[in-house]
């Protein structure tokens, strides 16, 4: 029976029986709001899921003057006073907003569950840019989707700053409706990513974390902030205000993202889109923790088998960027030019082209996803001279061995990967043709544990050594 074909009192209770029940759920998990944390912690069985904790934070907390848009579902709250700063950063917002659902195509943050609108909340912290807090999960929705506000820093002054800070608060809140599981250096990465196609300024403000991200080609894509410790994630947390005194890996993975897209997407944003809408999950109703599958790498593992090449695998596409991450920076040609303001990734060895067998190590262990670099200067060589690369490296570790041959213009010449079976742990190759060559750039990219696929929740990313040994011919 339809509740309009109700008399008015009778259908008034129904609507508030179904209101109700559709919020029970939701108004249980207000609950655990309140739980400790250590207790929390306490009762994660060892089956749960591996995504972080389905944490929720306090309701939005009340300010005294407020700004709503009249074109998007979106309001800004402060204190009496921040009047200009709350209309700038809602002007960030509804450009933000407009650029998503507009070029971008993307799905909109959703709004509360209380007032149906995403709200941005300017405070006193002085930790960090912003905070994205978990309010609500949708009860109706057969997939996992969230809604929440940010918690914005009142230090923040119009222009670059506060308009980045808020493109990647908002991403964020697109993250919470379609993949709330997301791992953190995931969702800081692509908050980075897409705030670059919304705001000209973001790369500029990301330019310490890209810095650090180049600086140590070692550490995995994503980022230690996603690591556990004391059984618990760390908070859906922005890069700290001074980025050049503590820049996040997070957010220079950004990089890959921006490699992906230049490199494989139709359109500005479509591979993003992608990775946001193809990471549905649906977590078991009172879990502890989100499921977090598939995520970015297993969506990425799919979408890419085969299309590099036939048996092409995550594995090649990861060696592709390492190899083209070596050419980022300043002057470089070809296809790496769309990202010359990047500086160079670091090298562990720069070497002559040897005279006798030389045996070389990384500076550090490499963590999967990482890659450990070295450079062999092949300038001025005689005609027919050839380079012996040999490589080895640890049990349990799953390493790829490649090359890309580089003019003194720092134009490629071509690329290469080490052929190896799939378990080996050393791989051999001479190369032949080096004529025109002015250095050798050498890639030994880390890939995981041989018997499982790369997941970004692991709390601990296990780094391995290699040897490479360079010889002539």
């Amino acid at each position: 029976m339809r509740v309009m074909d109700l008399p008015p009192k009778r259908a008034s209770c129904a609507r508030a029986a179904l209101v109700g029940l559709a919020l029970a759920s939701a108004g249980f998990t207000r609950e655990a709001r309140a739980a400790d944390d250590a207790g929390l912690s306490a009762k994660v069985p060892e089956d749960a899921p591996t995504g972080r904790i389905v944490r929720f934070g306090p309701r939005r907390p009340p300010r005294a003057t407020h700004a709503c848009s009249f074109a998007e579902p979106v309001c800004v709250w402060g204190h009496v006073g921040d009047e200009p700063l709350v209309l700038a950063t809602l002007r960030s917002a509804e450009r933000a907003l407009a650029v998503l659902r507009g070029p971008l195509r993307m799905a909109p943050p959703d709004g509360s569950l209380d007032e149906g609108t995403f709200d941005l909340v300017l405070t006193d912290t002085n930790e960090v840019e912003a905070e994205v807090v978990l309010g609500d999960l949708d009860p109706r929705s057969p997939l996992d989707r969230a809604s929440g506000y940010v918690v914005l820093s009142r230090r923040l002054r119009p222009g670059c700053a506060l308009d980045v800070a808020v493109a990647r608060a908002v991403t964020r809140g697109v993250l919470l409706r379609t993949a709330p599981g997301t791992d953190e250096g995931s969702a800081q990465a692509e908050a980075q990513a897409v705030a670059e196609l919304v705001e000209p300024c973001a790369p500029i403000r990301a330019s310490a974390a890209y810095t650090s991200f180049q600086e140590h080609p070692e550490r995995a894509l994503v980022s230690r902030t996603a690591f556990e410790v004391g059984h618990r994630f760390e908070a859906l947390r922005d890069p700290p205000f001074d980025e050049s005194r503590e820049a996040t890996q997070a957010i220079g993975t950004a990089l890959f993202y921006r490699w992906l897209e230049r490199g494989f997407a139709r359109e500005p944003g479509s591979l993003l889109r992608g990775l946001f809408a193809l990471r549905a999950a649906k977590t078991p109703p009172g879990a502890i923790r989100f499921v977090n599958e598939p995520d970015a790498f297993d969506v990425l593992g799919k979408s890419f088998r085969d299309k590099l090449f036939d048996g092409s695998t995550l594995d090649d596409l990861l060696v592709d960027f390492s190899l083209s991450r070596a050419r980022f920076g300043a002057g470089e040609g070809g296809a790496a030019a769309a990202l010359s303001g990047v500086p160079r990734a670091r090298v562990d060895w720069d070497v002559p082209y040897p005279s006798a067998p030389r045996r070389l190590a990384p500076a550090y262990p490499v963590e999967p996803t990482g890659v450990s670099y070295v450079v062999v200067r092949t300038a001025g060589l005689r005609e027919g001279a050839r380079l012996r690369i040999e490589a080895s490296w640890e049990e349990h570790a799953r390493m790829r061995v490649a090359f890309v041959r580089l003019d003194a213009a720092s134009n490629e010449l071509g690329r290469a990967r080490v052929a190896a079976p799939p378990m080996a742990h050393e791989a051999q190759m001479t190369i032949a043709d080096l004529a025109g060559t002015d250095r050798l750039v050498v890639a030994v990219v880390a890939l995981g544990d041989p018997s499982f696929h790369f997941d970004p929740d692991d709390v601990v990313h296990e780094p391995h050594g290699y040897a490479l040994t360079i010889a002539p011919e």
